[in-house]
């Protein structure tokens, strides 16, 4: 529980909002991928009441995570959930829940606030407002923009092989100035 503790010292004295504890084996992998191995709901537990703890910022929210759902079915999911709530997790995520219905099971028989990430053609396609109107408090989409660039990526790479240059590709890049702009490049110079 010692590196919770630190870990949980760490994020609050970085100025962070929030720490998702996952419920995987070290090293853990996307909880969309195969092969997922998860340690006890135990073990799990204690380390999320270990960070509740530990923390001194009533603003930093602890969310008990399970990748449950896949490997081990919804009951196993929203069975850690509940442990997760009741070891005082402050939000509870149970990835890759498959249906509404699913994730209307698990909201009502979960005693604390649900978020859902959301992860393209794995779950779902539901909007936003659908989550919170089934009752998700946050729905987060943790991978949606680097799949947007690696495709970018993937095309552009391609074009500048087939004709050596970019000029093909301008439309898809921002301008220099505006990338600057983006990054607010005159707050440092």
């Amino acid at each position: 529980m010692n590196n919770v503790v630190r870990t949980i010292a760490e994020y609050e004295a970085a100025g962070a909002a929030a720490i998702h504890l996952e419920d995987q084996v070290t090293p853990k992998r996307c909880g969309a991928m195969a092969g997922l191995a998860l340690i006890s709901k135990e073990e799990h537990a204690e380390k999320i009441a270990a960070a509740v703890r530990a923390r001194t910022r009533d603003d930093f929210l602890i969310i008990g995570r399970t990748d449950a759902r896949i490997p081990l079915g919804l009951a196993d999911a929203i069975d850690r959930g509940r442990a997760y709530a009741a070891a005082g997790a402050d939000l509870v995520l149970l990835e890759m829940l498959q249906s509404e219905d699913e994730m209307r099971e698990a909201l009502a028989r979960i005693d604390a606030p649900l978020m859902f990430n959301y992860v393209e053609k794995k779950v779902p396609p539901l909007t936003a407002q659908r989550f919170g109107q089934l009752g998700f408090k946050i729905v987060c989409y943790p991978i949606s923009s680097t799949l947007a660039y690696a495709r970018l990526m993937t095309r552009f790479a391609a074009a500048l092989k087939a004709t050596g240059t970019t000029a093909g590709m301008e439309g898809e890049m921002l301008d220099l100035h505006d990338y600057e702009r983006l990054l607010d490049r005159s707050r440092y110079a």
